[in-house]
């Protein structure tokens, strides 16, 4: 798995825009909702922790789930901030909620490992799912990675994973990027398995498209493995270096994906009765609905061609 397109890939992103004066609210006091995201890491500045508008908000190993942003020949890698963006896109949509970062993909290796990258990958997912499986707090786990699947078998190994994760915390909501397929329709995992909600991409700027009803993102997966779509264009995240953090607009079923982790995440911690299961059922019973009746989520970022909308969806 890695960032790049093609293969067995993270739901990429593409090359953002930087938003030189932006102006984000802070985030809330942490409550008791955790997000579970498996992706790249955090990038971390010379104190080691993640940038000051993070707070505390994400926990990590500094050790292993940092986001190196340059390989060793110090060439920026492809992926350099991507996890950084999928986290602070969840803690945007809910700003009390505290993300569980595990730094696993695309990690520049060298040795005997570097010849075995996906196996060993697989690996690190199926150690952090083991490990989020025990963390009560967790209500929603986000897999902002996946890939196309044609005449290959499934990934066996992450496939066992996720049942027995889906066995043990059945209270969980799982939600995985649909993938970036350029419009076309095909099989990706992990957003394929059962009990995984798959986030395809729209385009609510698409022009013509009335915001009411977007057009689905000419890079983005769909057909009917597609349970939900979300914001995947002009996604407003950030965008760490070393000691600064920066805001840009991504797109990219990652960002989908994290948006319906984040709302799926605001429902669960409104309501604490709910698990992250029911809060996601209750947010897609109560989404406006999109195309062949699949939900559409809309983001923190949304704004209504039609104003009643937002009553809809309780913003």
């Amino acid at each position: 798995m890695s960032v790049a397109s093609g293969g067995r890939v993270p739901g990429t992103v593409h090359a953002p825009y930087t938003l030189d004066l932006v102006t984000v609210p802070d985030l809330e006091d942490t409550g008791e909702v955790t997000v579970g995201v498996i992706d790249t890491g955090i990038v971390l500045g010379d104190d080691g922790r993640p940038a000051p508008w993070f707070g505390d908000h994400v926990s990590y190993c500094r050790e292993d789930d940092q986001d190196r942003l340059y390989g060793e020949s110090g060439t920026l890698l492809p992926s350099a901030g991507h996890g950084t963006a999928i986290a602070g896109i969840v803690l945007r949509e809910a700003p009390t909620a505290r993300v569980r970062m595990w730094g696993v993909l695309d990690k520049e290796r060298q040795g005997p490992a570097a010849s075995q990258v996906e196996n060993w990958e697989d690996e690190a997912v199926v150690a952090a799912l083991a490990s989020l499986t025990v963390d009560m707090d967790v209500r929603v786990v986000n897999l902002s990675f996946g890939g196309t699947v044609w005449e290959v078998e499934p990934p066996r190994t992450l496939e066992r994973a996720l049942e027995a994760f889906i066995r043990a915390r059945p209270d969980v909501s799982i939600v995985a990027a649909a993938g970036n397929t350029d419009g076309e329709e095909r099989t990706t995992y992990p957003a394929s398995f059962p009990g995984v909600l798959a986030v395809g991409a729209v385009d609510e700027s698409a022009p013509g498209a009335p915001v009411s009803k977007p057009t689905v993102a000419s890079f983005s997966n769909h057909g009917s493995h597609v349970d939900v779509y979300a914001r995947g264009v002009d996604v407003r995240a950030p965008m760490a270096k070393r000691n600064t953090l920066t805001w840009a607009l991504w797109e990219g079923t990652s960002c989908a994906s994290a948006v319906v982790a984040g709302c799926i995440a605001r429902l669960a911690a409104a309501d604490k009765s709910l698990t992250g299961r029911e809060a996601e059922r209750k947010l897609l019973t109560e989404a406006p609905r999109h195309v062949d009746g699949v939900p559409w989520v809309a983001s923190i970022d949304t704004s209504y061609a039609d104003p009643s909308l937002e009553g809809l969806l309780g913003l």
